[in-house]
């Protein structure tokens, strides 16, 4: 096998450690770099990585790639032998950082993409220049690996034998737990965001909540650093009493006990060009927990929400529609994606990748 070694762009989220994890467990030998991020209070990983640089949100995105660029010349590109060595690289800033490097020309990548950040960049001749760099990244890839089969109908001309499509699913490692009775009982009905807190709708959704006495809305994760609706948010809570921060928690430790108290869970993200493709992990949590999700309009996750009748699909970003799919809850509505959702067997939902590492050992 070869060596792989990682490059991460933010080196506390879950998933890019738990692909490092992955390929650890079966039997890769693996160096990791990776840069922090400024705000960011989570823990570091209990992994063995090298620490390249820290960037907060503020950084100008070509300022960003210029210093990936410098670090991984200096302390990383040069170090490993290209015969033997596979780099794998997470989005787009790290990539065209590693691409603009001459020496890496020698050295197969593999390219994991989470999100389709470009297509959100307002000036129009930047936004396409990006959209062509990122899909000569993935055309010069060995493999890519998309976390979301959204992303597929975007970027359509990416040969498929050279990519595999991995949603962000459970942890093998989450505890599992007797299923869930659930009952909707219309004096109380909890819900959850789980996540890092941020986001128009996710405000709107609290301001409307806080007008009804029945709704318990309870957020769980760490707050978006500067992010003007996280902050209104936070306000929000303190001065309500059916809204309530929880804090940053552990994934996947203390998902049974998120799940265990609420009845339902929200991932409904503004329908913004990058979001629109993505599949977040919520839509398996949800799955796996038996916990009807709710989603916003005009997204992938929508129409995939839809499909499986797991859950409810909305208009967040106007809050009389949201009052009224509130006001509206009934229990035999709710009991039948209860039902889509037992339907789904909960292997299907954790993180397994036995057929992307059969690819990977072909390389």
């Amino acid at each position: 096998m070869k060596k792989i070694v990682f490059v991460i762009n933010s080196v506390k989220q879950a998933r890019c450690i738990r692909r490092v994890e992955e390929f650890i467990s079966n039997g890769y030998d693996v160096d990791a770099y990776g840069f922090d991020r400024e705000g960011d209070n989570r823990s570091l990983p209990k992994l063995d990585i090298t620490i390249l640089g820290v960037f907060n949100n503020g950084t100008n995105y070509l300022n960003r790639i210029r210093n990936i660029r410098n670090e991984l010349i200096h302390n990383v590109v040069g170090k490993y032998d290209p015969k033997n060595t596979i780099f794998y690289l997470f989005n787009l800033d790290i990539v065209m950082a590693f691409r603009s490097i001459l020496n890496t020309r020698s050295y197969q990548y593999i390219y994991e993409i989470s999100d389709l950040a470009e297509l959100v960049v307002p000036n129009k001749i930047i936004r396409r220049f990006l959209v062509w760099q990122n899909k000569k990244a993935m055309l010069s890839a060995c493999h890519n690996v998309f976390t979301s089969e959204g992303f597929c109908d975007y970027y359509t001309t990416i040969p498929r034998d050279r990519l595999s499509v991995i949603p962000n699913k459970v942890n093998t490692n989450c505890p599992k737990i007797d299923d869930i009775v659930r009952n909707l009982e219309p004096n109380r009905i909890r819900i959850g965001f789980v996540g890092i807190i941020r986001f128009e709708t996710v405000l709107n959704f609290a301001k409307v909540c806080r007008s009804l006495k029945n709704i318990e809305f309870h957020l769980y994760g760490m707050i978006s650093n500067g992010d003007k609706y996280a902050l209104e948010l936070e306000q929000l809570a303190k001065v309500s009493d059916n809204i309530s921060l929880h804090g940053p928690f552990q994934n996947p430790k203390d998902l049974p006990s998120i799940y265990e108290s609420i009845d339902m869970v929200l991932s409904a993200y503004p329908p913004t060009p990058g979001v629109i493709y993505a599949e977040p992990n919520k839509l398996y949590e949800a799955i796996y927990f038996r916990c009807p999700i709710i989603v916003n309009q005009g997204t992938f996750l929508g129409k995939k929400v839809e499909r499986l009748n797991v859950g409810y699909v909305i208009d967040a970003m106007d809050e009389n529609k949201i009052r009224n799919f509130l006001e509206s809850l009934n229990a035999l509505d709710y009991q039948s994606k209860i039902v889509a959702c037992r339907s789904i067997p909960q292997n299907d939902c954790l993180n397994k990748n036995d057929e992307f590492f059969k690819q990977i050992e072909q390389l």
